[in-house]
């Protein structure tokens, strides 16, 4: 079913209200931030009068597929101000935590906004591969480097350890599916004369941002599995034991860890070696996993 002429109109509306999102946070932004902003306001005053223009020659679908794209980038655009900001002020225990959420709602409003204009078809043949990709690695990103600035202050761990371990589970979550996008067995086809392409190809390595999504993914589940006796002692260390018996969600991590560092390992030691990709955090995190 095609998309209903009317909703040109409900996504100029939708651009409309991230524009003015964007001119209120001008007011106080850094100079890095209004060129963030700016980028995002032009590209949806650009969208907005794309979709008033009545062109009988455009198909309405593509159209709206097109700004459907365009949305999920200026969405982007909008949401890596405060991501920015959030790392720069090392997440600030104040409202981090709320703003962390309102950026997640964000993002949310994107599959939101597809669904309203095709609700019969998925959110990745709608947004691609790419764009797809990029939502789940800004999610698993974010939260990575929130756990990463909280890990580092146990008393603050300490003070709320189950929404912590949420996040790590979320962000591992958002990191194994930057990974699932896209199919190993249909890219590689056009790439059999290049043997480490292929290679990297099999391990689902496509670009750094898939290398790093398996790092990460390793150390969130190396803080998932350590946290509760890290808040007890300071001793623990990557090759150290577990003081507990491992629980379901544990086991799970545990094979999450495993599965993401087993094929950075793969790339790192294989096509990628002498590139300058570091493996012994990767091979320190094993040996803890296989100790379990």
């Amino acid at each position: 079913m095609a998309a209903p002429v009317d909703e040109g109109v409900y996504l100029q509306e939708c651009f409309q209200s991230l524009v003015t999102k964007c001119e209120n946070e001008m007011q106080n932004s850094t100079d890095d931030s209004k060129h963030l902003l700016d980028c995002c306001m032009s590209r949806c005053k650009k969208i907005i009068q794309t979709l008033k223009d009545n062109d009988s020659s455009t198909d309405q679908d593509d159209k709206v597929v097109k700004a459907l794209r365009e949305y999920a980038q200026a969405v982007l655009d909008y949401t890596y101000v405060d991501e920015c900001l959030l790392a720069e002020e090392d997440f600030p225990e104040a409202d981090c935590k709320d703003r962390v959420h309102e950026i997640f709602c964000y993002l949310d409003k994107i599959e939101q906004v597809v669904t309203h204009c095709f609700a019969e078809k998925t959110l990745g043949v709608v947004l691609g591969t790419d764009i797809m990709e990029c939502l789940f690695w800004r999610r698993g990103a974010l939260l990575y480097m929130y756990c990463c600035t909280v890990h580092k202050d146990k008393a603050r761990v300490r003070n709320n350890i189950q929404d912590f371990k949420q996040c790590l589970w979320k962000g591992v979550h958002h990191l194994k599916n930057v990974l699932s996008i896209r199919e190993p067995s249909g890219a590689t086809s056009a790439c059999t004369n290049d043997h480490d392409t292929l290679g990297l190809l099999n391990i689902g390595a496509y670009s750094d941002t898939h290398l790093l999504s398996m790092m990460y993914a390793g150390d969130m589940c190396y803080w998932y599995l350590t946290v509760d006796s890290e808040t007890q002692s300071d001793t623990a260390s990557p090759t150290g034991g577990h003081n507990r018996g491992l629980v379901e969600e544990d086991i799970s991590m545990k094979e999450s860890g495993k599965e993401m560092l087993n094929a950075y390992l793969k790339a790192v030691h294989g096509p990628l070696a002498g590139l300058g990709w570091n493996s012994q955090r990767a091979e320190d995190l094993m040996k803890f996993f296989s100790s379990l």
